[in-house]
């Protein structure tokens, strides 16, 4: 039996699926009402970051796109200082989202996790490599001592620090909450803003959290810089 709130599921899998099948279904920016409405305010209860979710009270739960270009769709808290018409959510309000996957446990978002933490370190990889290469055209890799210019090379975590450890270590089987975003790339410079390509990330809800991974990834992170057939396993003779 797992319950959320006073509703009761034969097995956690039954709230995964109702969940699922209410985020789907529900109309965009209506607050849930109904045992809709019970069953997602339920969830926020389970979930670990609820008093912060909390923070500014809680009209109801809507159902929202997360970004203006976002295509996917999730639960949004309604706080108790939003201006709202009717029961509908204006585009600019400014509700608080939270993910059912993290309260229910879904595994789905152990992978987002350690994209997440990518674009949390991007810049702090970014500057190692900038720095590798100021007043150089090359640097050798340090496996197989190749020269390498810098749009061809890849920033490694070395040993006894890489990556995955990193991620493991800081969260110690905690599961923090992340959200999906989209952002706008061209593959040139100077290629023309239409032929930009979307490309999902995604990123740590909690600034926080990522600001204190952030911080330990820099203080243990051992990066050298490494072919990109070193960096992904296959080790050219």
């Amino acid at each position: 039996m797992f319950t959320v709130g006073d509703i009761a599921f034969p097995t956690k899998g039954n709230a995964v699926a109702c969940a699922q099948a209410i985020n789907k279904r529900a109309t965009l920016g209506q607050i849930l009402t109904g045992k809709a409405g019970a069953f997602f305010r339920g969830l926020i209860d389970l979930h670990p970051n609820r008093d912060k979710k909390l923070a500014r009270g809680c009209i109801g739960i809507c159902i929202r796109q997360n970004y203006a270009i976002h295509l996917d769709r999730g639960p949004h808290i309604v706080p108790n200082d939003t201006d709202i018409d009717d029961v509908w959510i204006s585009p600019d309000a400014q509700t608080v989202p939270f993910s059912y996957r993290v309260t229910l446990g879904m595994t789905k978002n152990k992978n987002n996790i350690s994209i997440a933490a990518r674009h949390t370190v991007d810049g702090s990889v970014k500057g190692f490599a900038k720095k590798a290469f100021a007043g150089r055209t090359t640097v050798n890799c340090v496996v197989t001592g190749a020269p390498l210019t810098r749009d061809k090379c890849h920033v490694d975590h070395a040993h006894p620090w890489p990556f995955k450890r990193i991620v493991d270590c800081f969260f110690e089987g905690s599961v923090p909450e992340v959200e999906q975003q989209y952002r706008f790339e061209r593959s040139w410079p100077f290629a023309d803003p239409d032929d930009a390509v979307c490309v999902i990330a995604y990123r740590f809800t909690d600034g926080d959290v990522a600001q204190r991974f952030l911080t330990f990834h820099d203080k243990v992170a051992v990066l050298h810089i490494v072919s990109p057939a070193v960096n992904l396993g296959k080790r050219d003779a």
